[in-house]
């Protein structure tokens, strides 16, 4: 159980408690009781207990936890180049109010930053939540994920 936990969180840096549950099928008392054991850094994002290997550097905990994240995990990889909220819309079939919802999630944690051309803005990523994003993404997002990613490419 202990291995399966460690390759979980290696493979998924700033996962959750719940994600790290569901991935390796057990109980949170079980997994309590093994994680604590494990050399982790733990912690908490937006009211989730998040989890990452040692030799994370810190300044990545935050794009991590992004990349965890279905929705936001796409929208930063679509941010890689720059693009409008408009076009966020459209790409991930949501509404405009969910994609401004995680947008000014995004916004509060340092990872994306606009630019005002007149009326219009685009959105890109962050110097930290690109380099989270190349060192990371493929490792992260899941093979959902990876097709939508490819259709990018």
């Amino acid at each position: 159980m202990k291995q399966e936990i460690l390759e979980t969180v290696q493979e998924n840096p700033g996962i959750h408690f719940r994600g790290i549950q569901r991935e390796v099928d057990c109980s949170s008392t079980t997994l309590n009781y093994h994680i604590n054991d494990l050399d982790f850094r733990e912690r908490d994002i937006r009211g989730y207990r998040r989890f990452y290997p040692q030799k994370i550097p810190e300044k990545f905990d935050r794009s991590l936890a992004a990349l965890n994240h279905d929705v936001r995990g796409l929208m930063l990889y679509q941010m890689k180049e720059g693009v409008s909220q408009k076009a966020l819309v459209g790409s991930l079939d949501l509404s405009k109010s969910t994609v401004s919802s995680h947008l000014k999630v995004l916004k509060e944690d340092g990872l994306v930053e606009e630019e005002r051309d007149g009326r219009s803005k685009t959105l890109f990523l962050s110097d930290s939540a690109s380099k989270a994003l190349s060192r990371f993404a493929s490792d992260i997002l899941d093979e959902a994920s990876d097709g939508f990613i490819e259709m990018w490419e």
